[in-house]
């Protein structure tokens, strides 16, 4: 077990001490059942028969509510605005070579991500699971190429404090355990309104909220070496999603994790429609009206008793809202995705594995404070020889690449890795960007609070509007996974079924 791996299991150990269409007259009843799904939710329940549900969005958790919603009962229909399901679990196979693949949204599945390993089960993809170990990790920190150093040993870091050059990944404990103390119940349904140890931590961005600590610049810069330049989030988010999801092993699918998603829509058959874009949902007192483009351009329109929306807010503000409060325009206005992006890359060789510094290896396999940030390896995964390798970008190193005209910025990148991965540029033989804030059906890689709004815009924006319920990854704790749109899939469903049992 190496120094890297211990320090983790270090800090989890802490972590757990502390208008105008026109109606059609839409088939409801036309659709495929989710054949063999009654009853094998679990955590969902309820019935919910001739009850009609139009979901919007076809990610994992659209897909979700879709799914528990159609097996205790409920007419659904999926309308996803992409030719493919998955939303922000994408999986890349073109144009990489040798059946090479890369995964342009969701990596990682942790053994602690309940909900998704949940519906891996559920679909059979167990077999698929394969664990992303770390490994020997190369560093890059004010211009020093270096491997992780033995225990004991200081690292070669200018600038930090001696304590956090003896171990700066332990350091991780030190720096956050006041965060984990005073963050309070993460698994409370109301958080973070009635804790304010959180209300605190939420007027701060992370950077800062270190700074004010004691951390040195240095050590910061290498924070965001290590887990991504994150330094702008706000503190309460991100602590509190750490505190909840907090786990030591890393999986992905085999094949990619676009498998998931596409198990969700076998299941659910033809209620799911792909090309429908959304333009405007009207929320009455007695029923939900959406009008949508279809994949042929000619505008549909359908009634539904109730509606889940999974619709991103930057995309969602859009649409034409009628008949939702003034808080939730609100957030839908103000909550804001961060940017983030990677820059795959298949390799003609894996290199890396005969640097001079010894064999580089594992998922995370190098740190920088360069405009690269860090560097992923996902050849375990590939079937193949070639290497794949993704620069994985957030903040104002993701905004830096989206300024560079598209078709140089695999030659910026591998110009800049140049530094810390000699070779790299003569490597390439295929490659694959993705910038979340240009997709415009996400305008962002997830949710990112603002100092001072988490207070209300969490609240705000999980809560139903009406006869609208919302879903996905901004709506929960658990922000940036799988396994959170996955439980907002599970809540919203949860929500309309009880509606139902009360009003029976």
């Amino acid at each position: 077990m190496g120094r890297d791996e211990i320090s983790r299991r270090r800090f989890l150990a802490l972590l757990g001490a502390v208008g105008g269409a026109t109606a059609l007259g839409w088939d409801w009843g036309a659709g495929t059942s989710a054949a063999g799904a009654q009853d094998r939710a679990g955590s969902v329940a309820g019935t919910a028969g001739n009850v009609r549900v139009v979901i919007l969005g076809g990610g994992l958790a659209g897909l979700c509510a879709a799914y528990n919603l159609r097996s205790n009962g409920a007419d659904v229909v999926v309308l996803e605005a992409a030719d493919v399901v998955g939303g922000r679990v994408k999986t890349i196979r073109r144009p990489f070579v040798n059946g090479g693949y890369a995964e342009a949204g969701a990596v990682r599945i942790f053994d602690g991500h309940a909900w998704t390993l949940k519906y891996v089960h559920e679909f059979g993809l167990d077999s698929k699971l394969v664990e992303l170990p770390d490994g020997n990790r190369l560093w890059y920190l004010s211009g020093r190429r270096f491997v992780t150093p033995p225990s004991g040993q200081a690292w070669p870091v200018d600038d930090m404090s001696d304590d956090e050059r003896a171990d700066p990944i332990g350091a991780v404990e030190h720096h956050l355990a006041a965060g984990f103390a005073q963050v309070g119940d993460v698994a409370d349904p109301t958080w973070p309104r009635p804790y304010p140890g959180a209300l605190e931590l939420d007027r701060f961005r992370l950077g800062d909220w270190l700074r004010d600590r004691g951390a040195t610049q240095a050590w910061i810069r290498f924070l965001a070496a290590l887990e991504g330049n994150l330094l702008d989030a706000n503190t309460a988010q991100l602590v509190g999603r750490e505190k909840a999801d907090h786990s030591a092993r890393t999986f992905t699918l085999q094949g990619g994790n676009d498998q998931l998603p596409k198990a969700f829509a076998a299941a659910l058959g033809d209620r799911v429609h792909v090309g429908a874009t959304v333009v405007c949902v009207d929320n009455d007192e007695s029923a939900v009206t959406v009008a949508f483009r279809d994949r042929a351009g000619r505008r549909q329109q359908l009634t539904a008793d109730f509606c889940v929306c999974t619709i991103p807010f930057p995309v969602l503000r859009r649409l034409r809202m009628v008949g939702f409060d003034d808080e939730k325009m609100r957030a839908i206005r103000e909550y804001q995705l961060a940017p983030a992006g990677r820059v795959q890359l298949q390799t003609r060789s894996r290199f890396w594995e005969h640097d001079p510094l010894g064999r580089l290896s594992g998922l995370r396999m190098i740190g920088t404070d360069t405009r690269a940030e860090r560097i992923w390896n996902t050849s375990a995964t590939q079937a193949n020889p070639e290497g794949m390798l993704q620069a994985y970008l957030f903040g104002d190193n993701a905004e830096a690449l989206r300024a560079v005209p598209y078709r140089r910025r695999v030659k910026a990148m591998t110009t800049e890795m140049e530094a810390f991965l000699p070779g790299i540029s003569r490597q390439v033989v295929a490659s694959y960007v993705k910038l979340w804030a240009e997709d415009p059906l996400a305008g962002g890689a997830f949710a990112s609070a603002q100092p001072g709004q988490l207070s209300w815009i969490l609240d705000a924006a999980r809560r139903p509007a009406g006869r609208t319920h919302f879903a996905g990854e901004h709506t929960v704790v658990r922000f940036a996974w799988m396994n959170g749109a996955l439980q907002s899939g599970e809540r919203a469903a949860q929500e309309i079924l009880t509606r139902v049992e009360r009003r029976a």
